[in-house]
């Protein structure tokens, strides 16, 4: 064996959580199966970054801000009790957790966008996840019973009932004419869409919309962020980097420098039942022998890689295609948490730039006392455009603060002590969050190849979870686990 080359069972491509997911599964098969006398699978996971965790990043210090900020993520951050794959790694390892602070006897405010003739309200007071009209609530109700028939056939979505109908038709083309036309239920629709998957209504299938509802139980559960069992309702009380370090513990404890930073995967050469994967490490060529791969990233940014032989001319169609979330994440911080006098801190807008925010403050989950306030602000789709790229983080802070300050009519909205922020559009290895999502039309013609293997390389990611899919870190670590269970 050459100095500059390495043999394994396994290469794992990525380590955010799909990937640490997989090497995690082989290190408990492994430890389940000692007894047995069989040998390890052996693995090595080689990231590009040099950090683990992917599409999630905690922050905790800030060169703009005298002193910690606390722990902020950047990506992914919220959990849901239904995520039983994430909620089982939390027990696992005692991740310390605490309730979203979403307070039932304040309001949650919703900036209305600039619709012409419409006479909507700029600011409507609402409780709970909506502010519902009669019109809203039947639109919900035909998602859902929409949502239910593909949850019947989840792992095969274009076998369900007018699949092919559903998935060439956006959802603006579906919900426009089901919405009678009403402006504000139109604007609530395209606004659920921009913050859930940070593309526009025209630029998603109605089947695809189904689907993602369907991996959460139902569209109720994926939209709800009041309520006890939804999505946004726990977060990590020291940020996902938590359980990250855990992961890489775990894995590392069983196998030391099983996780390599800094490799720049550029190829993936199969011959003769052994593959060979190449990666630039610190500008020297490193060879990697293996026996099988998973590719635990995006379907689109996978496509860097070479691969010889290609991939499946369905993959290659499918993840070129796949239109990426484009999305900031600015936390303004505050001296105070001013806005819990009256107000959530629950945002919903189809103004922008921000069309959604939360209450980001840490509270300790033992004595109740609370960390930096903030509020987490996101800007998606349209909003996260080219124009709002092109400002400097000074402009888009003053942007965020003008517009909280429109919402909430209070000057302390002004008074911001730091702002941190990511853009991941500009992310070398994600080209975007949350996640990816099938282009209209393709999930009936090509959506089998998201998770089939082309050859001895399989694929995971969140995009291909079945339990609370694409930019959910709960369908990230369920691909993982089931990619892992395809190689061994």
């Amino acid at each position: 064996m050459g100095e500059n080359k390495v043999d394994v069972d396994v290469v794992i491509v990525g380590a955010g959580f799909a990937g640490l997911a997989a090497a995690d599964a082989i290190v408990q098969y492994n430890k389940v199966h000692k007894s047995d006398g069989a040998p390890d699978v052996t693995f090595v996971v080689l990231e590009g970054s040099n950090r683990a965790g992917g599409r999630t990043k905690t922050i905790e210090t800030d060169p703009d801000f005298n002193g910690p900020v606390g722990y902020i993520d950047v990506g992914g951050q919220y959990l849901g009790r239904g995520q039983s794959y994430m909620q089982s790694l939390v027990e696992r390892f005692n991740i310390s957790t605490f309730p979203t602070c979403i307070a039932p006897d304040k309001s949650s405010v919703y900036q209305a966008g600039d619709i012409a003739g419409s006479q909507i309200p700029q600011l409507t007071y609402f409780i709970g996840n909506y502010p519902l009209t009669a019109t809203v609530i039947a639109g919900l109700k035909q998602i859902d019973s929409r949502t239910q028939f593909v949850k019947s056939r989840l792992a095969e979505p274009w076998k369900s009932l007018q699949a092919e109908e559903l998935d060439n038709q956006t959802v603006a083309a579906w919900a426009t004419p089901r919405l009678g036309n009403d402006k504000y239920a139109m604007e609530l629709t395209k606004l659920a869409i921009r913050c859930a998957f940070s593309v526009e209504w025209d630029e998603l299938s109605a089947l695809y919309l189904f689907f993602y509802g369907a991996t959460a139980g139902s569209f109720e559960a994926f939209e709800n962020v009041a309520g006890d069992d939804g999505g946004d309702r726990i977060r990590f009380t020291n940020g996902t980097k938590s359980l990250v370090d855990a992961l890489v513990g775990f894995i590392e404890g069983a196998a030391p420098g099983s996780i390599q930073y800094g490799c720049d995967v550029k190829s993936v050469a199969e011959s003769a039942g052994r593959v060979e994967v190449t990666a630039l490490v610190g500008g020297a060529t490193k060879v990697f022998g293996a026996s099988r791969v998973i590719v635990a990233m995006s379907p689109g940014p996978a496509l860097k890689i070479q691969y010889s032989p290609d991939v499946s001319v369905e993959r290659r169609k499918l993840a070129e295609r796949m239109v990426m979330g484009r999305t900031f994440k600015g936390f303004l911080l505050y001296k105070e948490p001013w806005w819990r006098t009256k107000y959530t801190g629950y945002v919903l807008s189809g103004k922008g730039p921000a069309c959604w925010m939360m209450d980001n403050t840490w509270q300790d989950p033992y004595t109740g006392a609370l960390g930096q306030p903030s509020l987490m602000t996101f800007v998606a789709g349209q909003f996260a455009d080219e124009k709002f790229s092109a400002l400097t983080k000074a402009q888009r802070r003053d942007l965020l603060k003008q517009q909280v300050f429109d919402i909430f009519q209070d000057s302390r909205a002004l008074d911001t002590v730091g702002y941190v922020e990511s853009d991941w559009q500009t992310d070398a290895w994600s080209h975007g969050c949350p996640s990816a999502v099938p282009a209209v039309g393709d999930l009936v013609k090509y959506g089998p190849a998201m998770r089939t293997p082309c050859g001895a390389v399989h694929w995971a990611g969140s995009e291909s979870g079945l339990e609370w899919t694409g930019g959910y870190m709960n369908g990230a670590v369920q691909s993982g686990i089931r990619a892992a269970g395809e190689v061994i």
